[in-house]
């Protein structure tokens, strides 16, 4: 299987190949699909795929003098892949342990604490980058993926042979936009702007103990720098159930038009929208009791438009916003003094998590 990915038939931009690292360098390791990982390694001519120091960051391989790297783009609605062939095929009556080790590089923007490998009979291809979204796979998950900058983090799970009997092939990549993905502080020009993560020493050997599958940090090394995390989630952790008001949104008086203190509340929903792909946002905008119902109606349409439009100038795709004015309904409390009608002048919002 090349557990390592050390043996190559070429180094990455020896003479006669393309500049960019191609996994079809590495032997017994073959790309499904039309996105492009990347084959890093010591040999390596060209020094955006040489090791230690590459496009990427400034990494030593767990051990030997290689390893493989893979971008998701939440954005783009696509993951690049490896797949190779097993030695044998999985057998129903055995138990599997599957280990992986992964390093979050220097140059990191995004970071995620997960990524995923499936087991099939069969290869599975594609000719376009689309997300491998209906292939049963398996989630390996850990919180040191989102916080541990140039360690290798080791990842493990256990296989039960009789639910992947006669499986012949493994992909390692992501078959979601589900996990959680974060913002990393700090970022610099020229950081890489999807989440990606070196691989190394993959290896599925039979166990007869569950405890013989566990994470062996022994062979890792320690972090060189620990980056803290900026949770851009911030208190938008809801489902479709319960609504949310956006906090601190103003408008000038009688009109629909933002005032400069709500940029920075709306700034953080535009970087959460940015980096949660799966979901989508329904707004729903408020008065108070005020007036003629027709024009409190009115006015909370303009203004939760106002909203959504501000979302989309900033980079949220229209497709997932949508908006409605509701006037002085649903008041949060009784529209009897001008501070609980000011409490009922708002504007809410819903994520809804797509599936």
């Amino acid at each position: 299987m090349n557990e390592g990915f050390e043996e190559h038939r070429r180094c990455p931009g020896e003479k006669g190949t393309s500049i960019y690292s191609n996994i079809s360098d590495c032997r017994n390791w073959f790309n499904p699909t039309h996105a492009s990982p990347d084959y890093f390694n010591r040999c390596a001519i060209d020094g955006l795929y040489k090791i230690p120091s590459n496009y990427c960051g400034n990494q030593e391989p767990l051990s030997g003098d290689a390893y493989v790297g893979l971008g998701l783009f939440p954005s783009e609605g696509y993951s690049e892949y490896v797949s190779t062939k097993l030695k044998e095929k999985i057998l129903p009556e055995k138990k599997y342990c599957f280990l992986l080790h992964a390093c979050l590089p220097n140059k990191a923007y995004l970071a995620t604490n997960e990524i995923d490998f499936a087991l099939t009979k069969e290869k599975i291809k594609s000719s376009s980058k689309s997300l491998f979204a209906n292939i049963r796979h398996v989630a390996l998950t850990s919180e040191n993926m989102l916080n541990q900058k140039g360690k290798w983090i080791t990842l493990n799970g256990i296989i039960d042979g009789s639910k992947y009997e006669g499986c012949t092939y493994l992909t390692i990549g992501w078959f979601n936009l589900e996990n959680r993905m974060f913002n990393l502080k700090k970022a610099i020009k020229h950081n890489l702007y999807e989440i990606y993560y070196y691989i190394d020493d993959v290896s599925l050997f039979e166990i007869k103990d569950s405890a013989k599958c566990s994470c062996d940090e022994s062979k890792t090394e320690a972090a060189k720098d620990s980056v803290k995390i900026e949770f851009v989630k911030s208190y938008y952790d809801s489902t479709s159930v319960n609504a949310l008001e956006l906090r601190n949104i103003t408008f000038e008086n009688g009109k629909s038009t933002l005032l400069s203190d709500s940029f920075y509340e709306l700034d953080k929903l535009v970087s959460y929208m940015k980096t949660h792909f799966n979901a989508a946002l329904e707004l729903y905008g408020y008065t108070d009791n005020s007036g003629r119902e027709k024009d409190n109606e009115s006015l909370s349409e303009s203004r939760v438009k106002t909203v959504a439009n501000y979302l989309i100038q900033h980079g949220v795709e229209p497709n997932r916003i949508t908006y409605r004015g509701l006037g002085s309904k649903n008041p949060l409390v009784p529209n009897d003094t001008e501070v609980n009608r000011a409490k009922n002048r708002r504007v809410e919002f819903r994520i809804v998590l797509l599936r």
